[in-house]
């Protein structure tokens, strides 16, 4: 777990210093825009595995957060033509040509939500049932 620390720490690092460029080279060549937001999310990924177990639940986090930056990354790319990395690239390759440009943001859109219920839990199939029950109660 501490390598994941040190791995944010000097992903900042890399942002303000010349000998870590390599390290801002190689976010940047990976995730492109996006890796301002890297050192942040490594930085959670290391706090929620401090304090819980590494179970299957951690690595369904760090999927869910690989899939938001997946699909960000590919809105990025699409929209601005570069910036979204080797991940905005593979992303354009993949939905790009296939759905072009409108087909490429909705099944971005839909995957940016699939990743937000993977990490939270969060289920619209419980809430809408939930909201039914309130209003039989009423």
């Amino acid at each position: 777990m501490l390598v994941v620390l040190a791995f944010a720490v000097l992903s900042v690092l890399s942002f303000f210093t010349k000998p870590l460029g390599w390290l801002k080279d190689f976010l940047f060549s990976a995730f492109g825009f996006l890796m301002y937001v890297m050192p942040v999310l490594i930085a959670f990924l290391f706090w929620v595995g401090l304090f819980h177990d590494i179970t299957g639940g951690l690595v369904l986090k760090f999927a869910a957060i690989l899939l938001i930056l997946f699909a960000l990354s590919g809105i990025i790319e699409s929209g601005a033509g570069e910036g979204g990395g080797v991940l905005g690239r593979a992303n354009k390759a993949l939905f790009g040509k296939a759905l072009g440009a409108v087909g490429s943001y909705i099944v971005n859109a839909f995957l940016i939500v699939i990743g937000f219920v993977m990490f939270t839990g969060f289920s619209f199939v419980e809430r809408i049932r939930n909201e039914r029950r309130l209003e039989e109660h009423r």
